[in-house]
């Protein structure tokens, strides 16, 4: 190979290498919130991981490196060598041998230590049973076309988990915090064990800033000074597209109160809170679920964002997906699931607060509570059904218009 030649494939090596670098980094760092967001478990990601980055093992041919012994220049001092070489000459065979303790004893920082030593121990003719040198099988992770460079990949479920870890303490993920402590007894290989278990709760003040960033582009949020230069027949014309069921609390009002019970109901949204038991049953779990009620007065319709936005989109699909609440360990018993009422009192003494929008005006929140008969089908997904939502809201202060029932529901 001539010196252009290899000076272009060296330059070429080591721009592969940068670039392999630069989208390890990329993927350890978005590895858990594309884990989070696919909702996928740990062994799901490494199943993935080995199918789409990795060779089969059997079609793995073994490494072949030529690797010399421990020698003088690999320890610290001759005295030091002469001393590792007594060791493994007069070694016992009744004890059990361990390149790695011999490494560590004698201090040898080299990442092939352990091998040099076997390998030191075979030319000596130790006295060591069992002793094996087990070549290495090269990587599986695929290479890239003529190079000896390897595939960028996404980090295994350990480092996965490291990452998740570093996340959360550094608040990029919220992992919610302790609560409703249980004891829970488990059998590992027939043996009884006791821990202490502790769910996770997202408090609502922050469930709710989280709803509110997610829907603040689909909001039907006038500011005071529209709302003060709308007429009576604005408001009716208003009601009449959107929300016609709402009309009746509007025309027999003079014009100042039309405009504060307009924007009284476009700043009130709609709080439903969901228990599951059933979905986790198996692992002992209740699962509480918030989301916002879709008010066509609160939020743009599919045809108002389809003219503004060149674009089809179901508004009440978007809105009505709930975030978790709560997800703790608990019975099916109704002594277990009331331990969960301190800390949902604690959350509802704060919902009289109102959350702010960027543009300065208060958003405030009603809560409506569900239970539905466990003789229900479906129930796994109820929280995204538009019956649900309407059962919810039968007890509102108002009714929301434009809703219809896509199914039949059993509301205790």
């Amino acid at each position: 190979m001539g010196p252009i030649k290899k000076v272009l494939q060296q330059t070429k090596n080591e721009t592969m290498k940068n670039c392999k670098l630069e989208c390890n980094i990329a993927l350890a760092k978005n590895a858990v919130i594309n884990a989070h967001s696919q909702d996928i478990s740990y062994s799901k990601h490494n199943r993935q991981r080995l199918m789409t980055y990795f060779n089969k093992s059997q079609s793995t041919p073994k490494r072949v490196v030529t690797r010399t012994p421990l020698s003088e220049k690999d320890c610290q001092s001759s005295e030091q060598f002469s001393e590792i070489c007594d060791k493994l000459r007069n070694w016992d065979a009744t004890d059990k041998f361990s390149a790695t303790d011999i490494a560590n004893q004698f201090n040898i920082k080299r990442t092939d230590a352990t091998h040099k030593i076997k390998l030191l121990a075979l030319d000596l003719k130790a006295n060591i049973p069992d002793l094996k040198i087990i070549s290495k099988p090269k990587s599986t992770l695929k290479r890239f076309t003529n190079s000896q460079v390897t595939m960028p990949a996404p980090p295994n479920c350990k480092k996965l988990k490291k990452q998740e870890k570093e996340l959360i303490e550094t608040n990029v993920i919220s992992g919610g915090i302790p609560c409703c402590p249980l004891p829970v007894t488990y059998y590992k290989n027939g043996e009884k064990y006791e821990k202490t278990a502790t769910g996770r709760k997202f408090s609502l003040l922050e469930v709710r800033e989280k709803l509110l960033a997610k829907h603040v582009d689909l909001l039907r949020l006038y500011p005071d000074n529209e709302i003060s230069e709308l007429s009576k027949e604005d408001i009716l014309n208003l009601l009449s597209k959107v929300a016609p069921g709402s009309i009746s609390d509007f025309k027999d009002c003079n014009l100042e109160v039309m405009q504060r019970k307009l924007k009284l109901f476009q700043r009130n949204r709609a709080l439903w809170v969901w228990s599951d038991h059933s979905v986790l049953q198996g692992y002992g779990l209740v699962l509480i679920v918030v989301g916002i009620v879709y008010d066509p007065l609160v939020f743009y319709t599919d045809s108002e964002l389809a003219e503004s936005h060149k674009t089809k989109m179901n508004v009440q699909e978007l809105v009505e997906q709930g975030e978790i609440y709560i997800m703790t360990h608990c019975s099916s018993s109704s002594a277990d699931q009331a331990g969960l009422t301190p800390e949902r009192v604690a959350c509802l003494d704060t919902l009289s607060d109102p959350i702010t929008t960027e543009s300065g005006i208060k958003i405030y929140n009603t809560v409506r509570f569900l239970r539905v008969t466990n003789s229900l089908p479906g129930l796994k997904q109820a929280f995204r059904e538009v019956a649900i939502i309407v059962a919810l809201h039968v007890t509102a202060t108002r009714p929301i218009a434009s809703l219809t029932l896509q199914r039949h529901t059993t509301v205790n």
